[in-house]
């Protein structure tokens, strides 16, 4: 990260059986590791969070959503995030594309259905489950 960069690091972290979100315990280790930059925390789902002061104040390089993977959990990560993508910014969408022997979540089908015909946006690589695109530098008229 760049020294003057801001890592904003969202999820919900539901308590576990025993109180405690090891996830959260994980990132968190992780995170600290990083000299760079200044980490925020927001403890909220992604939806939520794209309306809070400190996401709203500037446009986004990279976004990774690796959020509810149902349709409308992905459909409400997707309309708050991609319009904070900057020109030229990226975003990843994890449980994007189908793999055989894996179920068919919403996610899918949203990103097949929706983010794919997005205007704004165009592909750029496809690894696994993982769909990443490119905010397109100019706007296609019409696009939102």
């Amino acid at each position: 990260m760049a020294p003057d960069a801001i890592l904003v690091a969202i999820d919900p972290y539901p308590p576990g059986r025993s109180g405690i979100n090891y996830q959260k315990v994980i990132a968190a280790r992780e995170v600290a590791a990083v000299q760079n930059g200044t980490v925020v925390w927001l403890r909220q789902t992604g939806a939520e969070a794209a309306r809070t002061r400190c996401v709203l104040a500037a446009p986004f390089d990279f976004v990774f959503v690796d959020g509810d993977h149902t349709y409308e959990g992905i459909r409400g990560d997707w309309e708050a995030w991609s319009p904070l993508i900057e020109r030229d910014g990226i975003i990843a969408l994890h449980d994007a594309l189908q793999v055989e022997g894996k179920v068919d979540a919403g996610s899918i089908r949203y990103s097949n259905e929706v983010v794919v015909r997005d205007p704004r946006f165009e592909i750029v690589d496809e690894v696994f489950t993982l769909r990443v695109l490119r905010r397109r530098a100019s706007e296609i008229a019409g696009a939102s």
